[in-house]
């Protein structure tokens, strides 16, 4: 299940970048940190220690290197006119015989409000359905209706809640994941 390095419609630009330099780790960062607040609830890499080293290892590792051995597909979300970063979409698990990948996703706090992550997943999943994929998951805690409302304009079906099966340290707190859920064959 091959995925290509940059996919856009007529609103936004996927890329994985080919390489991590510090000027691109400096453009990201700049937005974490804008957005940390918001993103510390939910994200367990956010925190106050998150470094321009953390960025670079980011680039590399997640986005570069996953790219290359084919286990996960970091994007940055652009936008297509102004090139401006949005944030990142990313399927951050692969389940190769079930041909299934789970999405995740964070965006920028100017950038929000927008309509760009509901995009962002709609071409995510639309090229990951074209090359190969047969189901698509987004899971967010259940607190999060800023994450569950991405998923509803997208489209997706609320599969279950797992109950109580994960810690959030920020809250410190057992919490509920929400399964949500889409196949090729609803979308074909």
């Amino acid at each position: 299940m091959d995925m290509p390095q940059i996919m856009e419609n007529d609103d936004i630009i996927l890329e994985i970048p080919t390489s991590a330099n510090e000027e691109l780790a400096r453009e990201i960062y700049a937005e974490v940190t804008d957005t940390i607040e918001l993103l510390k609830p939910w994200l367990p890499w956010a925190k106050d220690t998150y470094s321009l080293k953390d960025e670079m290892k980011f680039l590399k590792g997640q986005c570069i290197e996953r790219f290359k051995d084919k286990s996960g597909y970091a994007y940055l979300i652009r936008d297509k006119k102004t090139r401006q970063f949005c944030g990142v979409i990313d399927i951050v698990r692969i389940e190769e015989d079930a041909k299934a990948g789970e999405i995740g996703y964070w965006l920028a706090k100017k950038m929000q409000g927008r309509g760009y992550m509901t995009k962002a997943v709609l071409l995510l999943e639309k090229t990951a359905f074209e090359n190969g994929f047969n189901r698509m998951e987004i899971r967010n805690e259940s607190e999060n209706p800023n994450s569950a409302n991405v998923a509803k304009r997208a489209g997706y079906h609320l599969d279950g809640v797992l109950r109580k099966d994960r810690w959030n340290p920020y809250y410190k707190r057992f919490a509920d994941t929400n399964v949500w859920s889409k196949l090729r064959s609803d979308v074909e």
